[in-house]
């Protein structure tokens, strides 16, 4: 009898042991973070029956994530109505204000103008001297608008990274599907297409229609706010 009540002793020991362990470092390890990965158990008590959940939440370090580096295209209409509103001073400046502030250690970015026909005035490069010496380099707007033009001419000079292109116009898009048709062509080839419509008389709707979703379709009638618009782009294609 004596070496039966020790061995249901030592069994007890044993399963009061097994039980302990756990609920113990459960008890002391409820959460437990470590850097980026953190660990959180509900009920405290991970034990009986009921539900219970284990959360794990990661968290990246920012600076162990690099920005994508992306090809950017500004396309900035110099048509004759741009002089409507003080429309193509402002387009300048937010221009400006997008080379000042987006990130050109990662993204590389691309200038040009264009009324009837579209003219390349900077390659894509990283240098932000050059590229506000070409925003500044196209003083008076002239001509009528050619929006398929200037997305072919997009297309054609298309960088080697992730490919943005920044429309801006307060035109109409007179050959719609004309348009449509090399806007979706360079959209096939990997291209994210913002369109930006600023004044009262610019074709908002098919403009939309352009870009590559409903959120890269923005629009203004007053066109002081064109600064805040691009400043606000650079910082998003800065992240």
């Amino acid at each position: 009898m004596a070496r039966i009540a020790k061995i249901v002793l030592v069994a007890w020991l044993i399963i009061t042991f097994l039980i302990a362990v756990p609920v113990l470092i459960t008890l002391a390890r409820d959460s437990v973070t470590d850097g980026p990965l953190a660990r959180t158990a509900t009920p405290r008590v991970l034990l009986g029956s009921g539900r219970s959940s284990v959360q794990l939440d990661f968290v990246p370090d920012a600076s162990t994530c690099p920005a994508i580096p992306l090809s950017i295209f500004l396309l900035i209409d110099k048509s004759g109505s741009m002089n409507d509103g003080n429309a193509f001073p402002q387009a300048r400046e937010a221009a400006t204000a997008f080379i000042n502030s987006v990130d050109l250690t990662q993204s590389s970015v691309a200038v040009a103008f264009f009324d009837e026909s579209p003219t390349l005035v900077q390659p894509a490069t990283q240098d932000r001297a050059a590229l506000l010496a070409a925003v500044d380099s196209v003083t008076i707007p002239d001509g009528g608008t050619n929006i398929a033009g200037a997305l072919q001419l997009a297309s054609d000079n298309l960088g080697t990274e992730k490919p943005v292109i920044i429309l801006l116009t307060d035109g109409s898009v007179p050959d719609y599907a004309g348009t449509m048709a090399v806007a979706d062509a360079v959209k096939a080839r990997g291209a994210h297409l913002v369109t930006v419509a600023v004044g009262s008389f610019a074709d908002v709707i098919n403009l939309g229609t352009l870009a590559s979703s409903s959120n890269s379709a923005l629009a203004s009638e007053d066109p002081a706010a064109l600064r805040a618009i691009y400043t606000e782009l650079a910082e998003q294609l800065s992240a």
